[in-house]
């Protein structure tokens, strides 16, 4: 347990210090790269946590820690922005808190579930914590990186895919029918057999379309921010939401567990 709190303290402040300190420095970094450079700490971080109810502790902490540092780049960019632009951001933040909030059914309802039907065991506790994490740490990066911009104080590298939304779409109905498959495979299956799924495949499907109706209303109100920001800081941003937009798309191939075919 000393281990854990130990490297909380040092993930909390690294980033607290690193938001404190956006005005000595600036990056070149890509999102995509800032994100992975996060993750891969987390990750050799964790490796000193030797229980697994120490990682769990450290997971939830690191991803309360990113929510903060986008709490903190949030109040940075509100107090910067004006007029018209700052509604639309105060429009665009309340879609994505309500496509957040969802993620909770997500991680709780379907990805336990898919973990279950391809795996099996207790390990998928672990995948419901690193989806949070996974979108804690985007969020509090593009929050940095958009802030970093409108300030003037750094620009970072675009991000070059771009997925389109039906590309998505099309994901999220193939897994859909991939869960379903899988799911009247098995002959015991249930909260009383094994794989100890709580929920049919129609159900899930509910779920995962409410998902991407909310992710696609989020992503709507993203383009119209985008339209009131000046040039520059509107290529980074935009770039911001082709990399949500690839995120989401593998989340979907990978039936949010990083599985493939």
């Amino acid at each position: 347990m000393k281990t854990t709190n130990h490297l909380l303290l040092i993930w909390v402040l690294s980033i607290a210090y690193h938001g404190c300190c956006f005005n000595q420095s600036s990056t070149s970094q890509s999102i995509d790269e800032k994100v992975k450079q996060r993750e891969n700490q987390m990750l050799n971080d964790i490796r000193l946590c030797f229980i697994n109810v120490e990682k769990g502790e450290f997971m939830e902490s690191s991803t309360k820690a990113l929510d903060d540092t986008a709490d903190f780049y949030r109040t940075k960019i509100i107090s910067t922005l004006s007029s018209s632009a700052l509604e639309a951001y105060k429009i665009e933040r309340e879609s994505y808190d309500a496509w957040r909030a969802f993620q909770a059914t997500i991680s709780y309802e379907v990805v336990s579930d898919v973990y279950q039907l391809y795996a099996g065991g207790s390990a998928g506790a672990s995948f419901e914590l690193r989806h949070h994490y996974d979108i804690a740490n985007i969020n509090a990066t593009e929050q940095e990186i958009f802030y970093g911009a409108l300030s003037n104080t750094s620009f970072a590298v675009p991000y070059n895919e771009d997925p389109p939304l039906c590309q998505i779409d099309s994901a999220r109905i193939k897994m859909c029918a991939d869960i379903k498959y899988l799911y009247y495979q098995h002959e015991d299956i249930g909260p009383d057999g094994y794989p100890l799924v709580c929920n049919t495949p129609e159900k899930m499907k509910s779920f995962i379309d409410k998902d991407f109706e909310l992710f696609q209303k989020w992503m709507t109100d993203r383009e119209k921010l985008a339209l009131l920001l000046t040039k520059k800081v509107r290529v980074i941003y935009e770039t911001n939401t082709a990399y949500w937009r690839h995120v989401w798309l593998e989340k979907y191939l990978g039936h949010y567990i990083n599985k493939r075919d």
